[in-house]
């Protein structure tokens, strides 16, 4: 896990602002990250909807552990699932990460962002100590034969706030160099299926 790919140095930063669209606009773009405005995101276990008064502080981004999950059965090979772990207390945590698709530090294609759902918001999203949240990628949902070659990243800010900088990217190497177009991001969601299933819906540029 390193501390930040080429190019994506402040991408964190980047994300508190661009990332702010991610709750409670149903559009998708600009509102606070912390707002809980819009319906509640289908697929969300009731446990983590909870009332204003006792929802825990927002997660610390030092104490959200990134990986890639293994492939499960029937999965995409465009499709990757970021597994999310929570190594501090119970803590609140964004609707989905913010990511950049890069090429690493060799250079390479521009770094990309992927199209995320619309209308985020209803309950706090609470992760348990130890527990583990999961959001999908689709790097090429269309197999589109235009697609960018040579992306061999993914740059992670686990939870999105306006508090998150550079130092709070984690960078995942995928498995093989990626061709990219299109790409669509899901929800945090508690198993990896329901992950994948929730980023085909993903419509909506994060501005």
């Amino acid at each position: 896990m390193t501390s930040s790919a080429s190019g994506t140095t402040g991408t964190a930063g980047t994300a508190s602002s661009s990332l702010s669209s991610a709750s409670g606009a149903s559009s998708g773009t600009s509102s606070s990250p912390s707002a809980k405005s819009a319906s509640s995101p289908s697929g969300k276990s009731s446990s983590k909807a909870g009332s204003a008064a006792g929802i825990p502080a927002a997660c610390d981004n030092a104490k959200l552990n990134a990986s890639l999950a293994p492939a499960i059965a029937g999965q995409k090979a465009s499709v990757q699932v970021i597994a999310v772990k929570n190594t501090g207390a119970d803590c609140e945590l964004q609707y989905l990460p913010y990511v950049w698709i890069t090429a690493g530090p060799g250079g390479g294609p521009e770094q990309t962002r992927p199209l995320i759902p619309s209308g985020l918001g209803g309950g706090p999203l609470i992760i348990k100590s130890g527990a583990t949240q999961y959001a999908a990628i689709d790097l090429n949902p269309g197999n589109a034969s235009n697609a960018v070659d040579g992306y061999t990243y993914l740059s992670v800010t686990a939870n999105p706030t306006p508090d998150t900088s550079g130092k709070d990217v984690q960078d995942l190497k995928l498995p093989a160099p990626a061709k990219v177009a299109k790409a669509k991001l899901g929800l945090y969601l508690d198993k990896p299926a329901d992950a994948i299933s929730s980023a085909e819906s993903a419509d909506t540029p994060e501005q």
